[in-house]
């Protein structure tokens, strides 16, 4: 089974977009790992297996798998009342008052109620549970740059146009939300780690899980911000994933992006 079945360095100029990473696992091994194109427009810098991309909203899986975790180990209670019915497991599926919502607000709640109960940052939390536990070494939150690892290997954000951002690489006041950077192959092994309890439907909706949304015998998160698109799906009978990381910002969501195309691609094989 093999992602390439369209031409995807055709589909990078049709959008206009520089660098594209993607990864395949599949019960814990990498099967497939493709990179195209380069990580700032302009340059001779390839996107390599190890060139790290703004993971953006993802880090919210990140992040219930996290707070899912510390509740396994008792330091925090995913259902108790925070005050107003609200609990962490209702913030962590944007499902408050029983109303699904996305919020970037909650996952900013999640990490203070957190923070006090254990002392710990999100940022701290991960690195403890997940990134080290997993021998990851190219993902990080921002400003929280590994041992060896530089901006020269962190891709550089683009529009639409295929022009770089002004902000170069984008950093959000929301570390939980939105600060994740990371490759396609680390996200693919933190997202084969998800626990079964992120997979539960909370709220009103059936697809709305803890940090993660739900499908069909799979789950997906996805992240969308100034000069960076990725997306990932995990089909939980088959225990594979695929992951797909651009600099580029197309200007449509993942469904009309190439993002989206490489993710359909792949589940017609």
């Amino acid at each position: 089974m093999g992602i390439i079945k369209m031409n995807i360095s055709e589909r990078m100029k049709d959008f206009n977009v520089p660098g594209v990473s993607i990864a395949r696992v599949e019960r814990g091994k990498t099967l497939e790992s493709q990179q195209f194109g380069v990580l700032e427009a302009g340059t001779n810098k390839v996107v390599t297996e190890n060139s790290i991309f703004h993971a953006c909203s993802i880090s919210k899986m990140v992040t219930a798998l996290c707070v899912v975790r510390l509740a396994q180990a008792g330091k925090v209670d995913l259902y108790r009342d925070l005050g107003d019915g609200v609990t962490l497991a209702a913030l962590l599926a944007h499902c408050v008052g029983g109303e699904f919502e996305y919020s970037d607000e909650g996952y900013s709640r999640v990490a203070r109620v957190v923070e006090e109960a254990t002392g710990e940052t999100i940022p701290e939390l991960a690195e403890r549970l997940i990134f080290k536990p997993l021998g990851l070494r190219c993902t990080f939150f921002w400003d929280n740059l590994p041992e060896g690892v530089t901006l020269d290997d962190c891709a550089v954000g683009h529009n639409k146009t295929g022009a770089i951002v002004p902000e170069i690489r984008m950093v959000y006041p929301n570390a939980e939300g939105a600060g994740l950077w990371s490759t396609p192959t680390e996200l693919a092994k933190i997202a084969m780690t998800i626990e079964p309890e992120m997979r539960k439907p909370y709220g009103s909706v059936k697809w709305a899980g803890l940090g993660v949304f739900l499908g069909e015998n799979a789950f997906m998160s996805q992240g969308w911000g100034v000069g960076m698109q990725c997306r990932l799906r995990v089909d939980t009978a088959r225990q594979s994933c695929i992951v797909v990381m651009t600099n580029s910002d197309p200007g449509v969501d993942q469904d009309g992006s190439i993002v989206g195309e490489i993710i359909q691609n792949f589940r017609r094989t």
